[in-house]
């Protein structure tokens, strides 16, 4: 597979005010910068980056995980909010492995990893010469003055006034008897009870961010975070919370929350979360949100399903290395010369274990391809697993052509369950 072939793609769908623009990036260090709007240049250019620079964001997509993200990151309230898309086409043997990941670039609960490569991209590609060129004026403004002898000058304005002075007390005393009378409203003066107009307004409150969840596995951290509006009166805060996680009306986790202040607060913002272990079972759980806001005397209520289910299969690192030395001790390594060992490591979940005196029955397959041609291959039996890993190592030779990308295909079965799981990373030869 030459590296030629791989593209990556950023496109940032700005609106009103914010950058609108696209850069895709080819493997030969090709960039296509298209300025659609907000931007100080709009149209196409074309520029360059290093082979390294590629190779470098492209391991980014590996370390991420890029290809276990959802497709989609959505938010609440999306309308006339920017997004982006992220995409990357890799061939592999015949084939086209792509994906394309559309999330909202300030949305803490997408991954951080979109987050960390597009701005890489802008950064590599330095994206900011095409998008916003004010900085570079300035400077060049500044540059201009400090080669003259130009100095502005401190100018005082003094504005002539000609009030008379009967004008003058006549307003400042009705300022005055506007502001009493003003000042006893407001303190319940005429009114038959002290109670604000901040009380006397129906509580409507306004819920933000709370999570849509549906299933999780055993050994997940499930992390909430909800946002409570119209918490205020008179400037006074006084809101209790308890979280219950149930099943079958049983109580796993409880958590409680109280939070009181004096000052002046649109929103209350909590995080809870907790770990699904080995002892919970598999099925349906509910999580039980009872919110009470003391000075409105307002309970509210809401109820949250999800399902815990067993754990999938999942290889968790895959990886080129230059040497391996034993559990978790690795030095990781993704550019070779012609004739270099090229160590692959391997970790993974959801395979089976020795577990009720059944021995492991477990199958691994790696593949080393380049343009459709496989370079490496072998097979491998595994009976007894202690630390759910596994490694390679092969010799690369001269026959081995250079400047390629050289894809690792790995596909792991249990044979016990028929579970299985495979995964994919690379390495250039230079």
């Amino acid at each position: 597979m030459p590296i030629d072939s791989v593209e990556i793609k950023l496109e940032r769908k700005g609106v009103d005010i914010s950058p609108d623009y696209n850069i895709i990036l080819r493997g030969d260090g090709t960039v296509l910068y298209e300025g659609i709007n907000n931007v100080a240049i709009k149209g196409n250019v074309e520029s360059k980056i290093s082979k390294d620079d590629f190779i470098s964001i492209l391991s980014d997509f590996k370390k991420h995980g890029f290809f276990s993200y959802n497709d989609r990151y959505p938010v609440i309230n999306s309308d006339g909010r920017p997004y982006n898309i992220l995409s990357i086409s890799i061939p592999s043997d015949g084939n086209e492995k792509s994906k394309s990941v559309v999330f909202y670039h300030n949305d803490n609960n997408a991954p951080s990893g979109l987050k960390e490569i597009s701005d890489k991209i802008d950064r590599v590609v330095n994206s900011s010469r095409w998008i916003d060129d004010t900085k570079d004026f300035e400077k060049q403004v500044d540059s201009v003055i400090k080669d003259t002898d130009y100095k502005p000058k401190s100018i005082s304005y003094k504005p002539k006034i000609n009030i008379p002075v009967k004008i003058v007390a006549l307003f400042v005393i009705a300022i005055v008897i506007v502001g009493s009378i003003s000042f006893l409203f407001m303190s319940g003066f005429f009114t038959n009870d002290n109670s604000s107009n901040d009380d006397a307004i129906d509580y409507d409150p306004i819920y933000y961010n709370f999570p849509d969840i549906s299933s999780f596995e055993k050994g997940e951290e499930v992390n909430l975070n909800y946002i409570l509006g119209n918490v205020t009166h008179n400037n006074q805060t006084r809101i209790k919370s308890n979280i219950y996680v149930k099943k079958n009306g049983d109580i796993l986790k409880n958590y409680y929350d109280e939070f009181n202040s004096n000052e002046s607060r649109s929103l209350y913002n909590l995080n809870f979360s907790f770990t699904i272990d080995d002892s919970w079972d598999e099925g349906s759980y509910q999580i039980y949100f009872d919110i009470n806001d003391e000075i409105a005397d307002n309970n509210i209520i809401k109820t949250l399903d999800f399902n815990v289910t067993r754990v999938s299969p999942k290889i968790l690192v895959l990886t080129t290395a230059s040497n391996i030395r034993k559990y978790k001790d690795y030095d990781v390594k993704t550019f070779f010369d012609a004739s270099d060992p090229v160590f692959v490591y391997l970790e993974y979940t959801g395979i089976n274990t020795t577990n009720n005196n059944i021995l492991s029955d477990i199958f691994l397959e790696i593949n080393v391809t380049s343009d459709n041609k496989v370079y490496y291959s072998n097979t491998t039996y595994k009976t007894i697993v202690k630390n759910n890993t596994h490694a390679w190592w092969f010799m690369t030779n001269e026959s081995w052509p250079v400047d390629k990308i050289y894809s690792v295909e790995i596909d792991l079965l249990d044979r016990n369950t028929g579970l299985s799981v495979s995964d994919i990373t690379y390495f250039y030869i230079e």
